[in-house]
């Protein structure tokens, strides 16, 4: 980025994916009905994240879900002894142990 104003573009692009996290109102041409949040820090790797990951991919493209439900690889969460952790949105439903 040059500049705030570039900054403010990247913002208001993203802005709907990120409001969908904060609100439980559905917005207006939404994209995804949910999102599926998971762990894809070193223990929940080491926890099988990853396998968890494709299972999930497959089941959605098995129920034609793909389309309602973005399936999103975080960062650390910060509670690695208890991974994989995953989050959905946008009830914000935290697992653990998964």
């Amino acid at each position: 980025m040059k500049d705030w104003n570039e900054l403010n573009e990247l913002r208001n692009t993203y802005r709907q994916m990120i409001t969908m996290r904060l609100d439980d109102e559905v917005i207006e041409g939404q994209q995804y009905e949910k999102e599926i949040l998971i762990c894809a820090g070193t223990g929940c790797i080491s926890s099988k994240s990853g396998e968890f990951v494709n299972a999930l991919k497959e089941e959605l493209a098995k129920n034609e879900l793909t389309n309602k439900v973005n399936i999103v690889k975080t960062g650390c969460f910060g509670l690695c002894a208890q991974g994989p952790i995953v989050i959905i949105y946008p009830e914000a439903v935290f697992y653990h142990q998964v």
